[in-house]
């Protein structure tokens, strides 16, 4: 029987040259506005591998391990009802389109 060897994804590849192991990419956050039951401090990835495109989202937290949070608010009239939280976040392109490697989230506002 032959076996079937499966190529490395791209997030496997790019963490390998970054000589990123899963431990390396966890970072201790803290969360200001955390409801029970989660908690106000926890681990979460610096980097994930989006599983429909294969790119890979990079998540920003602020020097004091504060999450970077934003209320990206719905449609309509009752936007602000339908506003969910989001991670402030910057997504590496498997496959650049021209020059651009990197994408901003659409809706995402602008952070220093």
């Amino acid at each position: 029987m032959k076996e079937s060897i499966t190529e490395p994804s791209f997030f496997e590849t790019r963490m390998q040259l970054l000589s990123i192991t899963p431990e390396l990419n966890q970072v201790a956050v803290w969360d200001p506005e955390a409801e029970f039951p989660q908690p106000a401090e926890y681990t979460m990835p610096i980097f994930c591998e989006e599983k429909s495109t294969g790119n890979i989202e990079i998540y920003f937290y602020g020097i004091d391990g504060e999450v970077a949070r934003y209320l990206q608010m719905g449609d309509g009239k009752s936007s602000h009802i339908n506003a969910k939280e989001k991670f402030y976040k910057i997504v590496r392109l498997k496959e650049p389109q021209g020059d651009m490697k990197y994408r901003m989230p659409s809706g995402q506002p602008t952070r220093p």
